[in-house]
């Protein structure tokens, strides 16, 4: 009788434990919760799950660093070498031969895919694809003694712009047009069409940011800047832009003659080290690459963050097998406020991510 009872006194007590083992495992279980890549993040950080669906692709076909579309039906993608424009349609790569130019950037507008490039004499080019490759000679040379700084865009209304140390050509109507600033140091980092209808520069010189603007037939300095801020430019406006270690978010500035003024700041309890990718249509848009063993634990530590003008949502980390490792971001590109395609890692893992707001 004893023994009987004392077995079943041993069941009782096997069974407790196995429960409590459950409880705690489900316990431990709703402390998280699973997002892109099934990785892991704390509750205890007021942030929220993923705004947007990712889709990845893995694109082995070259050391791909630019990335422009349209919208994520047909996606343009390059590298900064080699003579080839891909076109991305449901998960194949098409190529098409568009000359032989050392340095290459990748814009477009609604009628045509725009190529920035450098050829190996030196010469700046615009090279038009619309089914075939025109190429257009700028006349402007960046000679050896020079950096290969140069930056580009394409508008629908006021033509192609490239922008360079040596200076700035435009191709608008068949014709090729030449201006220069007068900063032989300035290099250039931006060039678009601002909301005031105008062509816009940023860069910076002798450690000091600013901005020219073409006024009649000539660029003409409108800001000066010694400040540590950055320039950054979202959509069609320039905006000052500070983050560093001591300051627990990114700082975001409006211009006012030659002054920053500020907008606004990102403050967070959540560890996080900001870096300088980011992109977005507006400050209620903002997308961030950072670093948290925090929030990205499982995998590199780096991922991406959205912020919808309040509150961080955490999208997705990226797929690095070796946690540590730096900053891997290619290239952001904000198609509009509901599509994004961003290009991660190094070449022959090089990775595509298309967000698509849910």
């Amino acid at each position: 009788m004893k023994t009987k009872q004392t077995t079943r006194l041993s069941l009782l007590i096997t069974k407790a434990v196995y429960f409590s083992c459950f409880l705690f495992l489900f316990s431990a279980a709703a402390l998280h919760f699973t997002g892109c890549g099934d990785d892991t993040v704390s509750t205890n950080y007021n942030i929220d799950m993923p705004r947007f669906n990712w889709k990845t692709v893995s694109l082995n076909a070259e050391n791909f660093n630019c990335i422009w579309s349209r919208d994520t039906a047909n996606m343009y993608l390059m590298s900064n070498v080699g003579n080839k424009l891909f076109k991305l349609t449901n998960g194949s790569l098409t190529n098409y031969n568009i000359g032989n130019h050392l340095i290459k950037q990748l814009s477009g507008n609604t009628s045509n895919v725009v190529i920035f490039a450098l050829d190996e004499s030196g010469e700046m080019k615009f090279v038009i694809w619309n089914g075939a490759a025109q190429e257009i000679r700028t006349g402007i040379y960046i000679p050896d003694t020079l950096g290969n700084y140069f930056t580009g865009c394409a508008t629908d209304d006021m033509g192609y712009w490239i922008a360079s140390q040596s200076g700035i050509a435009s191709y608008n109507g068949g014709s090729t047009t030449r201006y220069y600033v007068n900063d032989n140091m300035f290099i250039p980092k931006h060039i678009y069409k601002s909301r005031q209808n105008t062509i816009r520069i940023t860069g910076e010189s002798r450690n000091t940011q600013k901005i020219y603007e073409l006024q009649d037939t000539a660029f003409v300095q409108i800001f000066e800047n010694t400040g540590n801020y950055y320039l950054k430019v979202l959509r069609d406006e320039a905006y000052g832009y500070f983050i560093n270690e001591n300051i627990p978010g990114p700082c975001f500035y409006n211009i006012s003659g030659n002054s920053y003024v500020e907008n606004f700041c990102i403050n967070t309890n959540i560890p996080i080290s900001f870096g300088n990718s980011l992109s977005g249509t507006a400050f209620s848009d903002l997308f961030f690459e950072v670093y948290s063993s925090a929030l990205f634990n499982e995998l590199s530590s780096f991922g991406i963050l959205h912020w919808d003008g309040y509150k961080f949502s955490r999208e997705f980390e990226f797929e690095v097998q070796q946690p540590g490792i730096g900053n891997s971001a290619t290239a952001f590109y904000s198609i509009d406020e509901n599509n994004l395609l961003i290009l991660e890692g190094q070449y022959p893992s090089k990775k595509l991510y298309i967000g698509t707001r849910k």
